[in-house]
């Protein structure tokens, strides 16, 4: 089992913001806990196996108000419930997961997700997951910032937060910080009571290089370095990220690229992916013709020409 906890604070409610994740929120095993502006406001907790094609999402109301706010997720192996926690009270009902979890520590980020991006903004302190699900009155103490008195130690436990504005975050080994600052909280923190104190405020880590990756990519595919091509080539269609186990949405996919996309997947064996991206490129490609007069919504003669090319190299793979 597990309990996943930290305080956060945040008024950014657009969209999905990571607080921390292995997988579990698209189509890539593991366990993620995020805020969505969607429903009012919302804390979102999430499990998946896609080796047992089981997913379970759970909701709590957040309030987007700026405040320190303590959240948990936990999961009891031996009931194979999950819950949420919200300032230390019972936030959802317990709701069943079969499967067995899956959790690779490579993947692990927090105010981020490898897979998609998606980052948090705001900060973030006394981070902990624990090997067990902590009862609900160990989770109501440390939302009232009681130090903790369990006797199992917790895998990760970071306090992101420093006395002094000289404070910073140590990369080693074991944990990277990038993309953090150093803030001052004017807001009551449970744990600090005081407000001459600092805290680790994320920042959003988007990419603006679709264009570049996209062209690095295809110039590494034509060298036939088509393990270097496939992961620049999946940056240019993931903000900028990748992972192994990425798995690209239809609308993700940018139709300059998707081809070469396919193509790359096919060169590596990946013969799954390479028919499915496959069958998104001929379907985009559906409404492209080789026409000479111009329509103001429609890509120019060369670049059709370009992605006819590339559609017909890639459809050719099929029979090698």
């Amino acid at each position: 089992g597990f309990t996943v906890e930290c305080f956060i604070k945040t008024s950014d409610k657009f969209g999905f913001h990571h607080i921390m994740a292995n997988g579990g929120s698209f189509n890539e095993s593991g366990i993620s806990l995020l805020t969505f502006h969607g429903f009012g406001g919302i804390i979102r907790g999430e499990i998946q196996n896609k080796e047992t094609n089981e997913k379970v999402s759970i909701d709590a109301p957040f309030p987007f108000d700026d405040k320190w706010h303590h959240v948990a997720m936990s999961y009891d192996p031996g009931k194979k419930q999950m819950k949420l926690y919200f300032d230390g009270e019972s936030a959802t009902n317990p709701v069943a997961f079969n499967s067995p979890l899956k959790f690779n520590p490579e993947n692990l980020r927090i105010g981020d997700n490898i897979h998609r991006r998606m980052g948090f903004y705001g900060g973030i302190t006394d981070f902990r997951i624990w090997p067990t699900a902590l009862k609900a009155s160990a989770i109501a103490k440390h939302a009232l910032g009681e130090p903790p008195a369990e006797n199992v130690k917790p895998l990760i436990d970071l306090p992101l937060r420093s006395d002094s504005a000289n404070g910073q975050l140590t990369n080693n080994e074991s944990f990277k910080a990038t993309n953090v600052k150093w803030a001052s909280s004017e807001e009551p923190h449970p744990v600090e009571k005081g407000t001459d104190w600092n805290y680790a405020e994320l920042q959003y880590q988007l990419s603006d290089y679709a264009n570049e990756f996209a062209m690095l990519g295809a110039l590494e595919y034509r060298m036939g370095n088509y393990e270097k091509a496939l992961e620049l080539l999946v940056k240019a269609c993931n903000d900028g990220s990748y992972s192994p186990e990425v798995v690209l949405f239809p609308f993700h996919i940018l139709p300059e690229v998707s081809a070469l996309l396919a193509m790359a997947y096919k060169k590596n064996g990946n013969v799954v992916e390479y028919e499915r991206i496959r069958g998104i490129t001929n379907a985009q490609m559906q409404s492209v013709g080789l026409k000479s007069r111009e329509n103001p919504d429609e890509f120019d003669v060369l670049k059709r020409i370009r992605l006819k090319t590339f559609q017909r190299e890639m459809n050719a793979l099929a029979n090698e």
